[in-house]
């Protein structure tokens, strides 16, 4: 009896050499795993290639899936934390309310995940998709934009989710919009923040929630500039609060508003000039204080 289970055991190791159907044992978990972490992506916290874990894109020693903080550019450990949460005061949107956590890091480092998680809505133009970025390119305001619209819940349904969008516009005039809901299909229901720069001023615009809010800077510099796009997302007894934060350059821009309804996907536009993101950060804590 012993060498006939070793003569199956063999056996269901070989089945393409006998030409036989994939073995799928009874437990296993067939639902699609884009990263291959072997978590289904309908349940994974973290969409994201390991490359995008194990790079230190900040250089300070740490793996971007372990730093608190994986766009500063210095030791997170060497930066204050009041709320002692290990999210230190630099990234950590509630400062002295311990509880917060990173939840994942996205670089755009494999080009085949991004293309198969993110699309282009219907009837607008795709963004480009490089290693490490990704980058939208818009004529006038009356043509369409370029978007990109993550087709997997990537924001949590319960709980306070923080996300840090991390871009750069190539010139001015620019914009570039955060989508907070929206779908494949645009709609009058998407509701997004939009930073919006020219030689006149800077217009940081809440869209889609109640009240619609807007915020004004001085004039965008010309050429290259950076964006840092903090969104807060909260959900509310009818629906969610939402804030903007966004600076251009060292100018800080804030908006905040209430959506009604389901939350929908995160996405990102380009509706005028050129825009390039370069990493996301999501953060997030089980309660839901008072924002």
């Amino acid at each position: 009896m012993r060498g006939v289970t070793l003569i199956v055991l063999a056996l269901a190791g070989c089945n393409q050499a006998f030409q036989l159907d994939e073995t799928i044992l009874a437990d296993a978990d067939t639902r699609p795993d884009l990263d291959h972490d072997g978590i289904a992506d309908v349940e994974d916290p973290c969409i994201a290639p390991a490359a995008d874990l194990d790079e230190d894109l900040d250089h300070d020693g740490i793996p971007n899936g372990m730093d608190a903080c994986p766009i500063t550019p210095k030791p997170s450990n060497m930066d204050p934390d009041g709320d002692g949460d290990g999210i230190p005061d630099s990234c950590d949107q509630f400062m002295t309310l311990p509880g917060d956590q990173q939840r994942c890091m996205m670089r755009w480092l494999d080009p085949t995940l991004t293309t198969t998680l993110w699309h282009a809505r219907d009837n607008e133009r795709e963004f480009a998709v490089a290693r490490g970025y990704i980058i939208g390119f818009a004529g006038k305001d009356t043509e369409p934009m370029t978007s990109i619209v993550a087709t997997e819940r990537v924001v949590p349904d319960s709980g306070t989710s923080v996300i840090e969008v991390h871009a750069g516009v190539l010139a001015s005039p620019f914009k570039f919009r955060v989508w907070v809901s929206a779908g494949p299909t645009p709609s009058t229901s998407d509701a997004y923040c939009e930073v919006a720069g020219s030689s006149a001023g800077t217009m940081l615009s809440l869209v889609g929630v109640s009240p619609s809010t807007q915020a004004m800077g001085p004039p965008a510099a010309v050429d290259a500039a950076s964006l840092g796009f903090r969104v807060v997302v909260q959900p509310g007894k009818s629906g969610n609060n939402v804030i903007c934060a966004a600076g251009v350059e060292t100018v800080p821009l804030l908006t905040a508003g209430h959506l009604d309804g389901p939350l929908g996907g995160l996405g990102f536009a380009t509706p005028l000039g050129a825009s390039a993101i370069t990493a996301l950060v999501f953060y997030h804590r089980d309660d839901q204080p008072d924002i």
